[in-house]
């Protein structure tokens, strides 16, 4: 079985934060967070075995 998977695409989103409770801030927070849509390397196998994704999860994480 293939210990990887391709990535079909990439999410990413940025978010800027000016006001917290009500308060302006001065300084601006920001928060990123990236997601990547693989093929299902399990689609169609009966094993069970979910050990695959910690390598395609280790292999995708050195992409992102």
């Amino acid at each position: 079985m293939q210990r990887t998977a391709e990535i079909r695409k990439m999410i990413t989103s940025v978010e800027d934060i000016h006001r917290e409770a009500g308060k302006a801030l001065a300084t601006p927070s920001r928060k990123c967070v990236i997601a990547a849509v693989i093929t299902n390397p399990l689609a169609g196998v009966a094993d069970g075995d979910l050990d695959i994704l910690k390598d395609i999860g280790a292999d995708i994480s050195a992409q992102l």
